[in-house]
């Protein structure tokens, strides 16, 4: 028995969810909507200043993920709100559920 079903998942996009447009190798694949989290991550460097590395985290179905996205050696691009990102990390949180560790691409 599943912990919630796909209609029970859809109802947390409902409010603040963002806009995603998706890219496996260069080819549009998917657009949906997803929660996004723009967080900051402090870095401790050995020698200098700290600094803060800006990386931006999905939460979306894993139905919503699209075909090929999570095979070795794919070029994911991801945008949202008009920013482009790549893939750092693609987990299934066992509940049906994805969370996408992003990566901001230098414009």
């Amino acid at each position: 028995m599943g912990f919630e079903s796909a209609a029970d998942r859809a109802s947390f996009f409902v409010d603040d969810a963002v806009s995603v447009s998706w890219s496996v190798d260069g080819v549009p694949a998917a657009s949906f909507l997803a929660n996004w989290d723009s967080g900051t991550i402090a870095q401790n460097m050995t020698s200098g200043p700290p600094a803060m590395n800006r990386r931006g985290t999905l939460s979306l179905p894993a139905a919503s993920l699209p075909p090929g996205a999570e095979d070795d050696g794919a070029v994911n691009e991801v945008t949202v709100d008009g920013a482009i990102f790549t893939t750092k990390s693609i987990e299934p949180d066992g509940t049906g559920m994805m969370i996408v560790r992003l990566e901001a691409v230098d414009p």
